[in-house]
């Protein structure tokens, strides 16, 4: 065989093998895609999803923001809030559709609330711009909801009320004023409890932890007294003081965890009723 057509040969070999290659992977691609689609439409939302992440892999110049799209949406439904997170941040990043971004936007917003990032999703719903009423109402209730979640109530009662009508708005208003909102005060149990064991828990209205704990230093103290009466103070001391040390600071950080726990429910209550009434407010 001559030089010059063994190169030929060669060159062909690796041009059709190359380009069988190419061929392949598109149709691979394409086959796979359609699948991935086929599982999203029969609502296999786990499945759809594995094989969406699949296909960003192997997307090289292909466009992702379907991929994008999808993939936070069904992570967002999969309630992977993590992730969605992520994903709808690349798809606002490529989305040229005004209102398709602002959908983003707000469901971004909605996943970073769920993960506790309030401030992240107050830049985000701010970042929203509309003159739709009833996506405003939607955004102003997340703003409620996250200033509400970082302790910032007036802000909250302003962004809540925004969503209701005038007759509303009072009954909001109301829920604002209830001193349940700052109560019990987690720093108020402690002290009460530093002062004298266990009142810090009768203070939240847990008798039966705030009972335990007065029995149980009062016991303590007692003894050591018996003690330092009966054998000497250095033998009291050193017997019963680190377990009276113990068990005196473990009941005060118990009523300030207790304090705080009860506050919470108690907000989460309050909560719980401003949602009813926006909800009515929103839905009709």
């Amino acid at each position: 065989m001559r030089p010059k057509q063994k190169w030929i040969l060669i060159f062909s070999i690796v041009f059709f093998s190359i380009f069988s290659r190419q061929h392949s992977f598109a149709q691979n691609y394409e086959q796979t895609l359609q699948y991935a689609n086929e599982q999203y439409n029969l609502k296999n939302y786990a499945n759809a999803l594995k094989t969406y992440k699949r296909l960003l892999f192997f997307a090289g110049n292909k466009d992702r923001y379907p991929l994008y799209e999808k993939i936070a949406e069904l992570s967002l439904i999969e309630k992977d809030y993590y992730t969605a997170t992520t994903f709808y941040k690349l798809a606002i990043k490529n989305a040229s559709n005004p209102s398709k971004k602002a959908d983003f936007l707000l469901n971004k917003a909605y996943c970073e609330m769920m993960i506790g990032d309030f401030l992240y999703a107050t830049m985000d719903l701010f970042s929203i711009k509309t003159e739709e009423k009833k996506l405003q109402q939607q955004i102003n209730f997340y703003l409620g909801t996250c200033y509400f979640g970082l302790e910032k109530f007036d802000e909250a009662e302003k962004y809540f009320t925004k969503c209701v009508n005038d007759k509303d708005k009072e009954a909001i208003k109301n829920l604002f004023k209830n001193k349940k909102l700052y109560r019990p005060n987690p720093k108020t149990a402690k002290i009460l409890s530093m002062i004298i064991p266990g009142s810090g828990q009768f203070y939240v209205g847990n008798i039966k932890e705030g009972v335990k704990s007065l029995l149980l230093s009062a016991g303590l103290i007692t003894l050591m007294t018996f003690i330092t009466a009966n054998i000497d103070f250095l033998t009291a001391t050193v017997a019963i003081m680190p377990w009276f040390q113990r068990y005196y600071t473990g009941g005060y950080r118990k009523a300030e965890s207790l304090a705080n726990i009860k506050r919470q429910k108690n907000r989460s209550k309050i909560y719980n009723e401003i949602v009813k009434i926006v909800e009515k407010n929103i839905l009709n």
